[in-house]
């Protein structure tokens, strides 16, 4: 066999290089930014005196969503009022199979009006400003009610197919707010935690899956409901002193200082 001449070694090479750039390209579609993989598994719960297993598909959480990233979401509303966000009811969906049935748009002026709430700080003259001062961009957005926390996950999903599109990737999974099941699947290895402040989201110890404070800070909300009642809210916080998994159910209108959320994405695979 004959030695490569320098030519194939260097189409070998260039080859080589556009493989690793592919590769690190196909890595950072799969891994979506500033989020944890939770690894499928099994969730158990009580039920009428006993036990039942409830299985958990993998999927991806997000730390808690920060004032400065709620703020982007804000500034885009003002800048462009006239875009909108198209919201998908998928039960509905799956019930009907009629997608304009199924389908909300709203315009993003719609969305600015009661985008948040920052009265929840009005008897607490340490946190006057804990919005809009750059001191707390770290900090838990609070004063959000469930639609507005859902208008963001479908917001920042729309930003980034728009990312993804100029750059020739793949449209992203879409964000969303986790169930219950997922919710306690991730936060049933946490520590109860009562601290008597709001503080940083990445504050504490990490669990073993890498996030921070599912119990403790601020509690969260929830894509799960009670028929009749409200949506579920998780967790404890600095200001609440539920026990571990407890679960408040309140108006999806609901606001106050205590209460942020995360995002997860379903995992789709390789």
């Amino acid at each position: 066999m004959n030695p490569p001449n320098k030519t194939d070694m260097k189409t070998n090479i260039t080859l080589s290089l556009l493989l690793l750039s592919s590769l690190y390209s196909f890595s950072q579609v799969l891994k979506p930014k500033n989020m944890c993989f939770i690894p499928k598994g099994t969730l158990t719960t009580k039920v009428d005196g006993g036990h039942r297993e409830v299985p958990i598909d993998a999927f991806w959480m997000s730390e808690l969503i920060t004032n400065r990233e709620y703020r982007e979401f804000i500034n885009a509303l003002k800048v462009n009022p006239n875009d909108s966000i198209v919201i998908i009811d998928f039960q509905r969906y799956k019930e009907t199979n009629d997608k304009e049935l199924s389908t909300k748009r709203y315009s993003f002026e719609e969305v600015l009006v009661n985008v948040l709430d920052t009265s929840v700080w009005d008897s607490n003259a340490k946190y006057k400003n804990y919005f809009a001062d750059k001191r707390f961009d770290n900090y838990p957005v609070v004063g959000v009610s469930y639609s507005n926390a859902v208008f963001y996950c479908a917001w920042r999903t729309q930003m980034e197919n728009e990312v993804n599109r100029k750059k020739g990737l793949p449209f992203a999974v879409a964000n969303r707010l986790p169930n219950e099941a997922e919710w306690d699947y991730v936060a049933g290895i946490s520590a109860n935690i009562k601290t008597n402040e709001i503080s940083k989201v990445k504050s504490g110890k990490k669990n073993k899956y890498g996030l921070h404070s599912l119990n403790g800070n601020v509690s969260a909300w929830t894509s799960s409901s009670v028929p009749n009642e409200g949506i579920i809210i998780k967790g404890t916080s600095w200001k609440t002193d539920r026990q571990l998994n407890d679960r408040l159910v309140v108006k999806p209108d609901y606001k106050d200082n205590a209460t942020g959320f995360r995002l997860v994405k379903t995992y789709v695979g390789q």
